[in-house]
């Protein structure tokens, strides 16, 4: 597959990212409202909760530029627009007034994160053997091998936009109740999630 094609199945699957993570995100967690600019957003999509005066919630869907890859961003603040600047420690801690961090860190056990991969990266052992076996005189290729078809790669897609909006609820949500609770605010039930969120984010927009 020359670089030509393999550009067009990144931006298909780059495309389907783009369209499958939202939908699903917006469905489950209606309370996240698309931000821009006004949030500081940058040019990966963003999605801003705004619980209180002085506490607002993040998503950040970041794709990778040169992989079929994607990780998800977390963070909170206090100013009401995302901290770039403020990477969150290990474990993260609530108690701080705004905090980013990647959403698979916060089960990781190791050095090591998740990441949600369409086209998972090749092993190292299998790249070792193929150098093996180059330096004993075989054409092989050290690129490795080439990407799916289009119409295989993007059924993956759901799948894992599916997963990840899961883990924001196991792992996300649990994480900025505690920041909540740190600062005295109420958490609001299942039932007033959607509408508090909707009217956080109607406030924010008569504003800017």
């Amino acid at each position: 597959m020359g670089y030509e094609c393999e550009h067009d199945v990144r931006k298909a699957i780059r495309k389907e990212l783009m369209t499958r993570f939202p939908t699903e995100l917006e469905r489950r967690l209606p309370q996240f409202h698309r931000c821009g600019r006004e949030r500081g957003a940058g040019d990966s999509p963003m999605w801003a909760w705004e619980l209180a005066p002085k506490l607002t919630y993040f998503i950040k869907l970041q794709p990778f530029e040169d992989k079929d890859q994607f990780v998800i961003e977390v963070a909170w603040s206090d100013e009401g627009t995302f901290p770039w600047r403020d990477l969150a420690p290990h474990p993260p801690n609530p108690e701080l007034p705004k905090s980013r961090g990647r959403l698979a860190r916060l089960w990781a056990t190791g050095k090591t994160e998740d990441v949600w991969a369409v086209v998972p990266d090749e092993p190292d052992e299998v790249f070792w053997q193929r150098l093996a076996a180059r330096r004993r005189g075989e054409k092989v290729s050290l690129l490795g091998p080439k990407p799916p078809p289009v119409e295989e790669a993007l059924p993956r897609v759901a799948p894992l936009a599916e997963d990840a909006v899961q883990k924001l609820i196991d792992y996300g949500l649990p994480l900025f109740r505690r920041v909540a609770e740190q600062r005295g605010i109420n958490w609001p039930l299942p039932g007033d999630q959607a509408a508090r969120g909707t009217a956080a984010g109607e406030a924010s927009a008569g504003s800017s």
